[in-house]
């Protein structure tokens, strides 16, 4: 039994000891964000190799937190297919990517941060129509960052509906009918159907045993949408400085932060150089999913409250 106890003890020694810190990422000089390429409103690059979209932006929102700037970010690249894996090999820090939250156990060993963004499946048709219903036969395409194959035909199978399934791009000849991200839509000029095939969300991802790091990263995105709770913003977040409110100087300047390396001011630098989430959001999409807003303007987006 003595054997066993001290190997318990052991194992949890050498998994605090790999534990990436705030001081590893600090005195290395930046962070690592994984990030995966997609649309300009999601993640993509720009003139001069700047990375924007709403996933980059996190990716800067943890640099602010961390250093108290933006820049000290380094971005790699990483796809659908090896993207834990990088994490779990620390060849990056965060992930920072449009990757559907999805249940599977051996992902046990990673740290999924609350819901960052809600999206659903749409379908967007050639022709117009309100329903997958009305059209005849329909050849449903998908591309390579779909995956709900399942949620689709079930629907479609409940809806009684004969199509044909392919993996293709939407602009490829033969296509009704394309199955798709809700935030990828603004890149389409076609019809949304209103069929309600499945919602998900996305996360922020960390290894489990980066304790501290997740907890920058939950700090990090839940102060950002108490900020719209308590209506600050960006341009008027100095103003609120001036507030005799107990809350409001402690959100800006907590102490607590030190215990993990943090200036007390993190959050007042967050919101003054990032934005508050709601005007992160509004900057990337056009359309405010509902989902996305502030539990006060009947969305689920919630911070937790804080004592």
């Amino acid at each position: 039994m003595k054997k066993i106890s001290f190997l318990f003890f052991v194992l949890i020694i050498s998994s605090e000891s790999n534990a990436l810190s705030v001081l590893d990422i600090k005195q290395k000089g930046f962070i690592n964000c994984g990030i995966i390429l997609e649309t300009d409103n999601v993640s993509s690059v720009g003139k001069g190799d700047v990375k924007k979209g709403i996933f980059p932006t996190f990716c800067k929102a943890l640099s602010v937190v961390i250093f108290g700037e933006s820049d000290k970010v380094n971005f790699i690249d990483v796809n659908y297919k090896n993207s834990y894996q990088k994490l779990r090999d620390k060849e990056i820090d965060v992930l920072s990517a449009p990757y559907p939250y999805v249940y599977n156990a051996k992902n046990n060993d990673l740290y999924f941060s609350p819901p960052f963004l809600y999206d659903k499946v749409v379908l967007l048709s050639k022709v117009k129509a309100e329903k997958i219903t009305e059209i005849d036969n329909p050849k449903i395409c998908y591309g390579n960052n779909f995956f709900f194959k399942y949620d689709l035909k079930k629907y479609l199978g409940n809806n009684n509906v004969k199509y044909t399934l392919e993996k293709k791009d939407f602009s490829n000849e033969g296509c009704d009918v394309f199955a798709i991200n809700e935030i990828y839509v603004d890149k389409h000029n076609n019809f949304i159907l209103k069929d309600d095939i499945t919602n998900f969300y996305y996360n922020i991802v960390t290894r489990f045993e980066d304790v501290e790091i997740s907890k920058v990263v939950f700090w990090t995105f839940y102060s950002m949408v108490r900020a719209d709770v308590l209506n600050i913003k960006s341009f008027d977040v100095d103003e609120y400085l001036k507030s005799e409110d107990k809350s409001l100087k402690e959100f800006f300047d907590n102490q607590d932060l030190k215990n993990i390396g943090l200036s007390p001011n993190s959050f007042y630098n967050l919101i003054k150089k990032i934005g508050s989430y709601k005007e992160v959001y509004e900057n990337h999409f056009e359309n405010f999913n509902k989902y996305n807003k502030s539990w006060i303007d009947g969305g689920l987006i919630l911070p937790p409250p804080i004592n």
